[in-house]
């Protein structure tokens, strides 16, 4: 039997994957599940965020890695062997897809070596106030910089959140995209959650501060009309 390791022509590199679920999480499993099906062969460096998930698996035709997790500061996962682990595999690929931001991001596309990088800027990361976490998000931006001038080619979700971001002068050097956040088909569903036939608004997320819900609330209370409704759906969990 070949020990060869084997060679990808995509790494995704995050620091959460299925099972945890949120936007960044759904949108690069959504990209590795959809080339793995186009026939690419698909890696995913995550951390071992949850102890009770293997190593390493096999989910829709991807390979997923987890480095393990020394412990953990708010949601950063504390874990060493994760960049040494995503530079090893961005190796033995013929493309990085990074995704930002990410504390590792810098030291991940540096361990990438000559395989050429694509970064996803998801968002510029806020924190509510306070010292620590002002210091967190100068750090964070740090990380991105290095990793978006080590980049061959950035994407975001639009134009406008591109030329917006903090980091558009960096970007607008590299090759650009935007490119919508994926979706799957769900056609055939039926609303439960409806009440009478006036509007009615969701909101799908953590419910924290830097989603926004407080706006959200505040114009909802504007609305004279007494018919419309609102409903919200999410953790308040990290």
């Amino acid at each position: 039997m070949s020990t060869r390791e084997p060679q990808y022509d995509l790494t995704v590199a995050l620091t959460y994957y299925t099972p945890y679920m949120s936007g960044v999480t759904h949108t690069a499993q959504t990209v590795a599940e959809g080339m793995a099906a186009r026939g690419w062969r698909v890696a995913v460096v995550t951390s071992q965020h949850d102890p009770a998930t293997p190593r390493r698996e096999r989910i829709n035709g991807v390979d997923v890695h987890r480095a393990p997790v020394l412990g953990q500061i708010t949601r950063a996962q504390i874990s060493p062997a994760y960049p040494l682990l995503a530079g090893r595999l961005a190796r033995r690929s013929s493309l990085l897809y990074l995704n930002l931001p990410m504390a590792e991001g810098s030291v991940v596309a540096r361990l990438a070596g000559r395989t050429p990088v694509v970064s996803m800027l998801h968002i510029d990361l806020y924190l509510p106030p306070g010292r620590l976490n002002r210091v967190a998000v100068a750090a964070s931006d740090v990380t991105s910089r290095s990793a978006l001038r080590r980049s061959t080619a950035v994407l975001a979700y639009s134009d406008d959140q591109a030329h917006h971001s903090k980091f558009w002068p960096l970007v607008r050097e590299k090759i650009y995209r935007p490119i919508p956040s994926p979706c799957l088909d769900r056609r055939g569903g039926q609303p439960r959650y409806r009440d009478g036939d006036g509007l009615h608004v969701g909101f799908l997320g953590r419910i924290v501060e830097d989603k926004g819900i407080v706006y959200l609330v505040r114009a909802f209370r504007r609305i004279a009309d007494p018919g419309p409704a609102c409903s919200s759906a999410g953790t308040t969990g990290p």
